[in-house]
C-alpha cells in the first residue's frame, strides 16, 4: 500500500474485546520471530490492543527496541520481513516504522525505536493509556468521530492529542504506576537501592545497607503487588501494595490496604512524590472498597513519622512482630481512604 492509498483509507474500528484472544496470541507468535530475529531487541505490546477497554482499527502494534549500535541493521533485517512504513515522511535515526498489513491472522504494525531516543515512547504510551480512564475515553471518542472517515483525518485528530512522535506532551510530567515485570528486576533493585542509601545516611538500617540485586526480587515480583512509579517515562520510585497484613497488623477485619517500602528515588527528592504514590494507593483502596490505607515505620525514626502524619496519617500504636529470623517494633499508622 502506498503512503497515498494509505491515507485515503477508510478508518473502521471495533471494540478490542472482540479480537483480544487473536491479538494476543499473534503477538506472541511475533514476539517469538523477532527475539529469534533479533535475540538483544526489548519486544513490547503496545497500541489499543494492549489496552484494556480500547477501540481498535484491528491490527496488533508492536515495539521493537535496541540499543543505538543495532538500530541500522534492524532496520535492515526487518525491511526483510516486513514493509516499510512512510519511510521518507516519518523515519529518523531513533525511529522506524514496518506494516505487514497482508498478514493473514490480523495486520501488524511494528515500531522500531532506539532504547532511551525521544522516539522510546509506546511503551510508555500503553502504559499511560492503561492508568488513564480520561485520555484513553478522549481517544475512544476520536476513533468513533473518525468511523468512515479517511486515514488522514484520523491521523491529524490523533496527533492533536498526543502530539508528534517523539515530544508527546502528555508523557512529560505523567506519573504512572504500573505492576512490575519479570523483565524489570533490575529497575526494581535500582529503585530499592537507592531506598537503602537513603534510609542509611539518616540512620535507619531497617532495610540493612547492603543493595538489592535483581535475582533476589522475582519471587517478589511474581506475587503481582509490587508497583515502579515512572515520571514522563523514567523509572523513579516504587511501592508494595497488600490487602491484608495479619504478621505486622495481626488479624484484621477486611476494611484496609497496607503500603510497604515506599521508595522515590535518588533525583526525585523534594517532588512531594511520596505523597502522589500514597494517594495512588489511596485510589487503589477505594476501588475495592476498604476504608483504610495503613503504614508502620520504625518508632526511632521521629523524621519518618511527622512525614506521614503531614500526610494525614494518625497513630495506631506500637507493636511487636515476630518472624523466623527475627523480632522488632513498628510504629502503625492509619488515615481514612477518601
Amino acid at each position: 500500500m502506498t503512503d497515498d492509498e494509505k491515507n485515503k483509507q477508510i478508518m473502521h474500528f471495533v471494540d478490542v474485546a472482540t479480537i483480544q484472544d487473536v491479538a494476543d496470541k499473534e503477538f506472541e507468535k511475533q514476539k517469538e520471530f523477532l527475539h529469534e530475529l533479533i535475540p538483544s531487541a526489548d519486544i513490547q505490546h503496545v497500541g489499543s490492543t494492549a489496552v484494556p477497554g480500547s477501540i481498535t482499527k484491528g491490527d496488533v502494534d508492536i515495539q521493537v527496541r535496541v540499543d543505538k549500535d543495532i538500530f541500522g541493521k534492524t532496520c535492515e533485517l526487518l525491511s526483510e520481513h516486513y514493509n516499510p512504513n512512510r519511510k521518507d515522511e516519518i523515519w529518523t535515526d531513533g525511529f522506524a516504522s514496518f506494516e505487514n498489513y497482508k498478514n493473514p491472522t490480523i495486520p501488524v504494525g511494528v515500531q522500531l525505536t532506539v532504547i532511551d531516543s525521544p522516539y522510546d515512547e509506546f511503551y510508555k504510551m500503553r502504559d499511560l493509556m492503561i492508568s488513564d480512564e480520561q485520555l484513553l475515553s478522549k481517544y475512544n471518542a476520536i476513533k468513533r468521530q473518525c468511523e468512515g472517515k479517511t486515514y488522514k483525518e484520523y491521523r491529524k485528530l490523533k496527533r492533536g492529542l498526543f502530539g508528534a512522535n517523539g515530544s508527546s506532551p502528555l508523557l512529560e510530567h505523567k506519573l504512572i504506576l504500573k505492576k512490575a515485570m519479570p523483565e524489570e528486576a533490575n529497575v526494581l533493585a535500582d529503585i530499592l537501592s537507592s531506598g537503602v542509601r537513603n534510609k542509611v545516611a539518616h540512620g535507619d538500617m531497617v532495610w540493612g545497607s547492603e543493595p538489592y540485586t535483581a535475582n533476589e526480587l522475582h519471587k517478589r515480583i511474581a506475587k503481582g503487588n509490587t508497583y515502579i512509579a515512572r515520571l514522563g517515562g523514567e523509572p523513579i520510585g516504587t511501592l508494595l501494595l497488600i490487602w491484608e497484613d495479619e504478621m505486622t497488623w495481626g488479624e484484621q477485619p477486611p476494611i484496609a490496604a497496607y503500603v510497604h517500602q515506599i521508595v522515590v528515588k535518588e533525583g526525585y527528592h523534594g517532588q512531594n512524590l511520596g505523597a502522589k504514590l500514597l494517594d495512588w494507593a489511596n485510589q487503589q483502596a477505594a476501588t475495592k472498597g476498604k476504608k483504610l490505607l495503613r503504614i508502620d515505620v520504625p518508632p526511632e525514626n521521629r523524621g519518618l513519622r511527622s512525614y506521614y502524619e503531614s500526610l494525614g496519617f494518625k497513630w495506631v500504636q506500637d507493636r511487636e512482630v515476630h518472624t523466623p529470623h527475627e523480632t522488632y517494633v513498628v510504629a502503625l499508622y492509619e488515615r481514612p481512604v477518601a
